[in-house]
């Protein structure tokens, strides 16, 4: 009878470590789809950029849903490779990725094409799956964005000629002897002083389009280069565009304060080097970004999105509790031995 006792809390006790070893996977959690733009009122013919973001508590590895606007006033221009369609219609297509994240952003550009309102949002199905391929509960928010009428610049004043009147002809009198005068001494000319050589930004921009490229110009001359051959960005930031002096061009933004009033641009220097600029929305001022800040920003948000991972590596757990399981198994054979030892004996 002792023997079936301790065979039956041995049972149950292996069964509890099996379940340790083996934890049953807790239900995907819920997430959200959200879109934001800079401004949701927009004059007729500018781009703008429209950010979509696909936000979870829980790790999740792929993304797929549709996205809905009226196509007679917005005009899709593009939205990176994992957005395609246009026409009222994008289909977003993030799948086949190997690392989890918490958080998918895409960067949307429109051009305002005709007065009116329009709304986007998802239709339909909306497929977020993590690792195990179980579907998430999503939600999404709704984007207006409002196209107004650019309105005319008023035409600059003309300067009228006035008639000239032509005095009539008097007698000229006959000269009388001035007095004398002493000259009075002219002030010698003074210099202006030249202006002293400042860093890149200290003079509004100028923008310029020549033979397509965009130039951007103050006291030096920097050339828009294609953000598509970056490699890395800053942490934080998201491509977006601005426009400058009616030249659309890609820039950097904050992804989470869009209005922010300092943004990055992708340039090419006097040096010849093309690296990152920011630029000065209010002053329009542009400054270098100096150091190696894409790599430090980078490296100090490496561990970003990483939530649920262990602290140790999961092998060392498994071998802890491996042991333990060895352990409690030599106590409980012990324990059989002795409880045997006693029956013998009374």
């Amino acid at each position: 009878m002792r023997q079936k006792l301790f065979a039956h809390i041995f049972l149950a006790f292996f069964l509890f470590l099996l379940a340790l070893l083996f934890p049953v996977r807790a239900e995907a959690g819920s997430g959200s789809i959200q879109f934001t733009a800079a401004k949701q009122e927009i004059k007729k013919g500018d781009n703008f950029t429209v950010v979509c973001q696909v936000v979870s508590e829980e790790q999740f590895l792929d993304a797929e849903f549709n996205i809905v606007y009226d196509a007679d006033i917005l005009l899709f221009v593009k939205g990176g490779s994992k957005v395609s369609g246009g026409n009222g219609v994008l289909h977003v297509q993030s799948v086949g990725n190997e690392t989890a994240a918490v958080k998918k952003t895409f960067s949307l550009q429109f051009k305002a094409q005709k007065k009116g309102n329009t709304t986007l949002t998802t239709d339909g199905d909306i497929k977020v799956l993590d690792e195990e391929g179980t579907s998430f509960s999503m939600s999404s928010n709704q984007l207006m964005i409002s196209v107004v009428k650019k309105k005319k610049k008023a035409p600059a004043a003309t300067a009228t000629e006035e008639p000239v009147i032509t005095p009539e002809p008097t007698a000229t009198p006959e000269p009388t002897a001035a007095p004398t005068r002493e000259p009075t001494p002219t002030p010698a000319p003074t210099e202006e002083p030249e202006p002293e050589e400042t860093a890149a930004g200290s003079i509004t921009l100028e923008v310029k389009k020549d033979q397509g490229i965009t130039l951007l110009k103050n006291s030096y001359e920097f050339e828009v280069m294609d953000p598509s051959e970056l490699e890395k960005i800053p942490a934080g930031y998201i491509q977006t565009s601005i426009e400058l002096e009616n030249v659309t061009v890609p820039a950097f933004t904050i992804e989470n304060d869009l209005d922010n009033n300092f943004l990055l641009l992708y340039l090419r220097g006097p040096s010849g080097e093309s690296t990152f600029y920011q630029y000065d929305r209010e002053e329009k001022t542009i400054q270098r970004y100096t150091g190696n800040m894409v790599e430090k920003i980078n490296k100090g948000a490496g561990s970003d999105g990483q939530k649920g991972s262990y602290p140790i590596p999961y092998y060392v757990l498994l071998g802890i509790i491996t042991g333990l399981v060895v352990l409690v198994l030599c106590m409980l054979i012990a324990m059989l031995k002795m409880a045997m030892k006693k029956k013998d004996v009374f």
